[in-house]
């Protein structure tokens, strides 16, 4: 997580990156966090003694009406976000291309180039690294067994509010300032802190429940 996060600071210090760069591709999170939620949700399995082969086959089934109210939910949520962002935060590194009925082939084109640009490195990082913690974390670490649907439902929310307000903040207060290169650092720095605290904070709460858990069996 810690080195997906450097790759921003480095799009700073090497590349020009602007502050309308960085803050679209902390949204294009949002939009990552999300299906990896979706993923989990899917896996979850909760283990337990009070967890019999009647309970397990209603948790199974209760995902068919939750994950698709999550995905209807969360991603409208994430698309209205986007729209302040580019709104307020103009898409100065073309981050993403611009496209229209007329220029539909062109656009797919500028599509594809993207992949290989600097910030494309950066969200594919971004992507790496919440793929290795689903895996990690998630199914090798036994979190899916000591999670539920309902938790888990509600779970992004809190870290994205919390890291997209210090960001779209840190975001304005940069633009006020003449978008110097010194700001930017910081603004990126203040979010892998928060993001490092809110990570260690979610997964060492998981693993305390369960402790607790086991206690409360034995």
């Amino acid at each position: 997580m810690l080195v997906a996060n450097l790759v921003p600071l480095a799009g700073v210090l090497f590349w020009q990156w602007s502050v309308s760069s960085v803050i679209i591709l902390y949204w294009f999170e949002n939009v990552v966090i999300g299906i990896v939620n979706v993923a989990r949700m899917i896996a979850v399995a909760p283990a337990g003694s009070g967890v019999g082969t009647d309970v397990a086959t209603m948790i199974h089934g209760a995902k068919f009406f939750v994950i698709p109210f999550f995905i209807f939910h969360y991603f409208f949520f994430c698309a209205g976000h986007g729209i302040f962002v580019f709104s307020m935060f103009p898409d100065e590194n073309g981050f993403f291309p611009e496209t229209n009925s007329i220029q539909l082939f062109s656009a797919l084109s500028r599509a594809f180039e993207i992949f290989a640009t600097p910030l494309a490195l950066a969200a594919w990082a971004l992507v790496l690294s919440h793929a290795i913690s689903f895996g990690v974390n998630y199914l090798g670490g036994g979190e899916y067994r000591r999670l539920n649907i309902d938790r888990l439902m509600l779970m992004p929310y809190g870290r994205i509010v919390v890291l997209h307000i210090t960001i779209i903040v840190g975001g304005f207060v940069t633009m006020a300032l003449g978008e110097p290169i010194w700001v930017i650092v910081i603004l990126v720095l203040v979010k892998i802190g928060v993001d490092l605290k809110m990570h260690l904070t979610e997964h060492l709460k998981t693993a305390g429940e369960s402790q607790i858990k086991q206690v409360h069996s034995d």
